[in-house]
């Protein structure tokens, strides 16, 4: 006779293996569909593995419905109704799709001024903004405004002011406007900065000029050619400033920037305020910290894109590993996605970045198509903790990030904010330690000041009180020493 309770057992068993069984395989499964890992950085800048923020859900060659096929997209900006305007350059057209990925129209043909049609030529920008479209048509070598509808409003080409080199060709790459109305445009071989023109279409200078850094390697090249001939000092490297390949612009003006690499400069990222100060002047922001090799080939990051999000995160493209990177508004690297590849979610010739709500898109220009990723679900715990944090609810984020810390105990930054939160909760002493862990050292400087002026603070009234308490022991013993010694020259006068 059988034992109902071993078979009752076994039974149980043999479920729950299967349970395990089912999901390991579903993980296994899902890790495989991955095709790139999460990471990070430690203290001395070597990466480690780190929880995956975002995945690649929907790739589109053309819209959904397949009544258009994209060719060489180079360029795409959102409406604020949520439509996409993807700049279909090799077909020199403009494809608009709606939230669901429809075809809503396409520009191929827009209409001048004065009526006549006018054609667009191996375009390389748009942007959008107040209902006017802005394009950089490169080969035209002319940036057309228009309306949504492809009526031309204004062409601005090359200024016939004497600031503007005349010596170069007006090929616009890039092209944005700001909430005045101000026109930046990035051109090719133009290094004092983007060109800007105002809103009647004048050019008024240049805007964030870059300067050449001095390096070591540039003090060595200009002592050499200080003593080598003419045909020698041709043939070692000329330093020029390092061009802008990408920008954008936040609702508040603030404009976000990457440049190209130069002899002994990385690709980085910087954010300008309306004044031309650098915010992230202090941020290390060139994407990947550790350099890849392949034969005898190192592999820097080089940014191509940027986009702002509506919550001030920043999205860069590197073109060099297909990488997207995810910073926060003080330029701390949130998130490391994407790759090189021919697997969804990873690239051939990345092209440009843009954000829409949660979604981060990516053009490939090799490969004619639109990559959707969305955050995963660490993904958007940690973007809803760094938004909470910068509404104000600093105890809201900390209990965010504390779920965070549970899944990945390795994320820097959910140290950073737990401890911000903790500093500006009046708690110095427990934010030291997370400032600490989270590798923030000045904010652990902060803290510990603060910490410092805390314990003065609270120890001041005891300090008085003892001061107080010993000048009155040393009156006393000064007054009875006194009275003791004329008592003694008392004793000896009568004596």
């Amino acid at each position: 006779m059988r034992n109902p309770r071993k078979t009752n057992r076994q039974r149980y068993f043999t479920v729950l293996l299967t349970v395990l069984l089912m999901v390991s395989l579903t993980l296994t499964a899902v890790a495989a569909d991955i095709p790139y890992k999460g990471y990070s950085y430690d203290e001395w800048d070597v990466a480690f593995p780190s929880q995956i923020g975002y995945l690649p859900v929907q790739v589109y060659y053309g819209d959904v419905d397949n009544k258009i096929v994209f060719s060489k997209p180079e360029d795409i900006c959102v409406a604020e109704n949520g439509d996409l305007y993807v700049l279909d350059s090799g077909n020199n057209r403009v494809v608009v799709l709606d939230r669901n990925y429809h075809l809503v129209k396409v520009l191929d043909t827009f209409i001048n001024t004065d009526g006549s049609p006018y054609t667009l030529f191996s375009p390389t920008g748009i942007y959008m903004r107040g209902g006017d479209l802005y394009i950089a048509d490169y080969e035209n070598m002319t940036v057309v405004i228009s309306d949504t509808n492809g009526n031309i409003r204004r062409l601005l080409q090359k200024p016939a002011n004497g600031t503007f080199p005349q010596e170069s060709e007006f090929r616009p790459q890039k092209v944005l406007c700001d909430s005045n109305g101000n026109v930046y445009v990035l051109v090719l071989g133009i290094y004092q900065g983007a060109v800007v023109f105002n809103a009647q279409g004048e050019f008024t200078g240049f805007y964030g000029n870059n300067t050449v850094q001095i390096t070591a390697r540039l003090l060595m090249d200009r002592f050499w050619k200080s003593i080598m001939n003419t045909d020698q000092q041709e043939q070692m490297s000329n330093y020029v400033p390092v061009q802008f390949t990408g920008f954008d612009i936040s609702a508040n003006d603030f404009m976000y920037t990457c440049t190209g690499v130069n002899v002994g400069v990385e690709s980085e990222l910087a954010c300008v305020n309306p004044s031309g100060s650098n915010l992230w002047a202090n941020a290390v922001t060139t994407g990947d910290l550790e350099i890849g090799y392949h034969k005898v080939h190192a592999y820097r990051t080089v940014f191509v894109d940027v986009a702002v999000a509506q919550d001030d995160f920043v999205f860069a493209l590197d073109s060099t590993r297909g990488r997207i990177f995810m910073y926060d508004t003080e330029g701390n690297m949130i998130f490391a996605f994407g790759g090189k590849g021919s697997q969804k979610g990873t690239f051939t010739l990345p092209s440009a970045v843009e954000t829409r709500d949660d979604e981060v898109l990516v053009l490939d220009k090799s490969k004619a198509s639109l990559t959707v990723f969305r955050p995963t679900t660490y993904g958007q715990t940690v973007r809803e903790a760094l938004s909470l944090y910068i509404e104000g609810d600093y105890d809201g984020s900390k209990q965010l990030w504390e779920q965070v810390l549970v899944e990945d105990g390795n994320m820097y930054t959910a140290y950073i904010g737990i401890g911000k939160a903790l500093l500006y909760d009046g708690q110095y002493k427990e934010a030291i330690e997370y400032f600490r862990r989270g590798r923030a050292y000045e904010y652990e400087s902060r803290a510990f000041s603060e910490y410092r002026t805390q314990l003065l603070r609270e120890a001041f009234p005891y300090l008085i009180s003892g001061l107080c308490a010993l000048v009155v022991i040393v009156a006393v013993c000064w007054y009875l020493l006194r009275r003791r010694q004329k008592k003694e020259r008392g004793r000896n006068n009568h004596a």
